[in-house]
């Protein structure tokens, strides 16, 4: 029996839902803020951002500077929300601070920005560590470019001061595709093994800005074990650096032969459904993506940080029906790349993931 699919992946409706939903509540609070004295929720727009970045194929980066030297360090998605916690509480809105802080509002041009300040309106209470923070805002697009917080922490008497830089999510999924042909042969009697062909698109956008051409630097791996070799190339793309936002488009165009297995659990002669899962190793036909230089002011691209193949698995369940001669299925498909996007010379590793519906067609070979 052979079959043809095509599969459709909607990766982009939930976030994109997410970002309407973002800019109408920024604009209810730059009106009411010129109306009365209502706080922008901080607290509210940060915890949205961590589920983003939980639910996103990306590596949160972290910036520690003290006494003047910075570090950062890539973090695990998963202890993301645990370093904020610290910022998160007590809760940043008007009903708990309209007391004790002033809103202050305008536009700064040297960074392209409407900036709102909140300023102790007196002395603040003891108990109460944080002491400011800053909201910037995208005149252009009315979306949040960063968040900055300032908080007092008395610690067995020394006193420590906080401060968190939160800079809005920058990559955005895109809408992927999938087509190719399957063949099945039957092991058992609802146990069967597939393979074929398919090809598939997918990628993401990377928000950026257009800068001045500047040499550029990425520590990447060397061949000896613990050393790094430095590679300079020159950018165009700065990682918040410059004024006008442009958006890079990362994307990769792959050819797989799917090996796996499916099985059907259920069902009658008109209805059945099914659960399948594969392995799918993939040669990269066209790939471009834009990688943060080591100092994560800038982006750079070279194809020759790229794999030319790599290693997909997808787990998807459907439902089939029959229809005059031909058979019918339509299902969710979930498809991860199991490799790097990058080769091992660069640090940063970068797994994708599709969720999608695939739909089928297959009829009975003659």
């Amino acid at each position: 029996m052979y079959k043809t699919f095509l599969s459709v992946f909607f990766t982009a409706h939930f976030l994109i839902s997410c970002t309407e939903q973002k800019s109408q509540h920024l604009q209810r609070a730059i009106k009411d803020s010129t109306e009365s004295q209502t706080f922008f929720p901080v607290t509210e727009y940060i915890n949205g951002q961590l589920s983003e970045v939980e639910s996103l194929p990306v590596t949160p980066l972290k910036i520690v500077t003290q006494n003047g030297k910075s570090d950062s360090t890539w973090m695990k998605k998963e202890n993301i929300r645990e370093f904020a916690k610290p910022f998160l509480y007590p809760e940043i809105d008007t009903a708990n601070f309209k007391d004790l802080f002033v809103q202050k509002s305008f536009l700064d041009q040297t960074i392209n920005a409407f900036t709102f300040s909140y300023d102790p309106i007196d002395k603040l209470p003891d108990t109460l560590q944080l002491r400011r923070w800053d909201v910037y805002i995208d005149p252009k697009k009315n979306t949040i470019k960063r968040i900055y917080l300032i908080k007092e922490i008395n610690n067995k008497g020394i006193l420590e001061i906080l401060q968190l830089t939160w800079k809005s999510v920058l990559h955005k999924p895109r809408l992927g595709y999938e087509a190719g042909t399957e063949m099945k042969f039957n092991l058992l009697k609802k146990l069967q093994i597939t393979t074929g062909f398919q090809v598939n698109y997918s990628g993401y956008n990377t928000k950026a800005n257009s800068t001045h051409p500047t040499i550029s630097t990425l520590m990447l791996h060397s061949e000896t074990p613990g050393f790094y070799n430095a590679y300079n190339t020159v950018s165009r793309y700065g990682n918040g650096t410059g004024t006008e936002f442009t958006t890079l488009k990362n994307y990769s165009l792959q050819a797989s032969v799917p090996i796996g297995l499916q099985y059907v659990f259920g069902g009658n002669d008109n209805i059945k459904f099914s659960a399948a899962a594969a392995f799918q190793p993939s040669f990269i036909m066209a790939s471009r993506g834009y990688l943060l230089s080591t100092d994560k002011r800038n982006y750079i691209t070279d194809t020759d940080l790229f794999r030319r193949w790599n290693m997909n698995t997808n787990l998807s369940t459907y439902v089939s029906f029959a229809s005059n001669s031909l058979n019918w299925q339509i299902g969710p498909q979930v498809r991860y790349q199991l490799l790097s996007t990058y080769s091992n010379r660069y640090p940063v590793k970068e797994n994708l993931i599709n969720y999608g519906i695939r739909i089928g067609i297959s009829k009975a070979a003659k």
